[in-house]
């Protein structure tokens, strides 16, 4: 008899080992397919931000974008200091970790709700490895990844409470609200709802020392970030100026000046990333159903965290605004752990079999979705990041030929996406760009000017970003050779530019083509104004 039990716990402690090296196989091969897509271009402005607040933090010019993410760039300065290195590199690095760190929590979590089952706890982490969402935010380095991690911090924390009620899982969850909200305030949607479903008002001390911690862990930011901003006031003119200004405005079906076409858009993009997110989890459980499979309590449990979750997100980005695929990352690790939980040890095995292998399909479909449509802004997969990648690539490249070499450049674009000019100072030491937030596109109110150089984004007529104003020549202390005109600029924009010179400005019509102009010759006052905005820079000597 005890030779079957030592042979019995023997066995699992192999599983369990096996586990444990598919576990760390699976962080390995994740971060490695975030390091080889990943290159020196940024894909997202947010990072160029992040960048320039590693340096100095600035709200008001977008150093970084609001809300600030204080602790975000602390830790940035952080791991620079111990890395060194190109400091664009280090952003893109934290992403990476943030997005690894999550798979080794996501297993823990599932081994929690489910100790006898390495299987479950292994499958997991192979789904957090290779799920589109970590993949796709891994690589492009915005803060997305900071909210997985919080949120599969959050689900250790939860899935520790239920098997064990007790007020330090009840504080420590307060405080993995509290730091999922210092990285993406907007976590505390995803995140309260699964606190207050696990604890329970039954227990309502736990639920208000959850509650005093997480309000205490948040002031320990929040005001740090009012101070670091130059004050209340300061900080929610910015945060103003994008979310409520540009964002909400425009997309929120609450809102009085919503452009139908941008709100239908929102709808479509979350609707859209929402199915991707869910689908594994669905096929899943689809696959498993039938009256003499039960869901076992951990399964039940996950697929409960997994709602509370998932729909007061969903439900807030509908009313707001939802631009990536990442704001839905807040609940995509209790996802993953209800899709490995849906394989119960219980299934008859050709029903397990079938579940492991439609949840594993249809992540891979997602993961090798074809480039972004015009129905829907990205898709989270590894074709759209090499899209990106090599259609950035592309146009610098082109642009690089036809630039002058070591000249002093002052490139001019109003076109709305501004990723690939809000890139260009970084990359080329003598060229500062131009931004033109345009009255002309749908979405702005007026016309402002965000003015990127090598150190700062200068807000014109400002204090801050995209604040618009009384008509404003800014003088500029910078001296360029030449004015380059983005060949997807607006007929509107050239038409502004042709009261200032006569030289070609180029049309919309026609072939594309990158116009490179004198400053002397075609700006000999020194002046460029559009719409009542505008700078006046030096001309060259001689």
């Amino acid at each position: 008899m005890s030779t079957n039990v030592s042979s019995s716990r023997t066995a699992e402690l192999s599983i369990g080992h096996t586990s444990l090296v598919i576990m760390l196989a699976a962080c390995v091969a994740h971060y490695w397919i975030c390091l080889t897509l990943t290159s020196e271009i940024a894909l997202d402005v947010d990072p160029i931000n992040l960048l320039y607040g590693m340096r100095e933090f600035n709200i008001a010019h977008y150093a970084p974008h609001p809300p600030g993410y204080l602790v975000y760039v602390l830790m940035l300065r952080g791991l620079h200091g111990l890395v060194g290195g190109d400091p664009f590199a280090t952003i893109q690095l934290m992403a990476r970790l943030l997005s690894t760190a999550s798979i080794p929590l996501v297993y823990l979590a599932v081994r929690i709700f489910r100790p006898g089952d390495a299987f479950a706890s292994a499958f997991a982490a192979i789904l957090a490895a290779f799920h589109p969402f970590l993949i796709f935010h891994g690589v492009d380095a915005q803060t997305h990844t900071s909210e997985a991690f919080a949120a599969a911090l959050l689900l250790v924390v939860i899935a520790a409470y239920r098997r064990s009620p007790a007020v330090k899982w009840a504080a420590g969850a307060g405080a993995a609200l509290a730091l999922g909200s210092a990285f993406r305030p907007s976590f505390v949607v995803a995140g309260l709802g699964p606190i207050i479903w696990a604890i329970g008002f039954r227990r309502f001390y736990h639920l208000c020392v959850a509650g005093a911690v997480s309000v205490l862990g948040a002031l320990a930011w929040i005001l740090p970030t009012f101070k670091a901003s130059g004050g209340y006031a300061q900080w929610r003119a910015a945060q103003d100026s994008l979310v409520s200004q540009i964002f909400v405005r425009t997309s929120s079906p609450f809102s009085d000046e919503a452009i139908t076409e941008f709100v239908l858009f929102n709808f479509a993009s979350t609707g859209y990333w929402l199915l991707l997110a869910l689908a594994p989890a669905l096929v899943a459980m689809l696959a498993r159903r039938g009256r003499h499979n039960p869901p076992d309590r951990a399964y039940k449990e996950a697929r409960s965290i997994a709602l509370w979750s998932a729909a007061p997100s969903v439900v807030f980005y509908l009313s707001m605004f939802c631009s990536e695929p990442g704001y839905l990352l807040g609940f995509i690790p209790s996802v993953i752990a209800a899709t490995a939980l849906a394989v119960t040890p219980e299934l008859p095995i050709r029903t397990r079999r079938l579940t492991l292998a439609v949840a594993s399909a249809a992540q891979l479909v997602v993961l090798m979705l074809p480039a972004a449509t015009d129905y829907v802004v990205k898709s989270p997969s590894i074709p759209e990041l090499v899209h990106r990648e090599v259609l950035y690539r592309t146009v610098l490249g082109r642009m690089s030929e036809r630039m002058p070499k070591d000249a002093r450049i002052l490139y001019i674009s109003d076109y709305p996406d501004i990723v690939l000019s809000r890139q260009l100072p970084v990359l080329h030491p003598t060229l500062h760009s131009m931004i033109y937030h345009s009255e002309y596109w749908p979405g702005f109110e007026g016309t402002c000017i965000s003015y990127a150089t090598q150190d700062d984004w200068i807000p014109i007529p400002g204090p801050v970003l995209l604040q618009t104003g009384p008509p404003t020549i800014k003088e500029m202390p910078f001296t360029y050779d030449y004015v380059v005109i983005d060949p997807v600029s607006s007929s509107d924009l050239r038409e502004e530019l042709r009261k200032h010179t006569t030289c070609d400005v180029g049309s919309v019509e026609g072939e594309v083509d990158l116009l490179v102009l004198p400053t002397k010759t075609c700006f000999p006052r020194g002046l460029i104004e559009a719409h009542g905005q505008g700078v006046r820079f030096q001309l060259p000597e001689g």
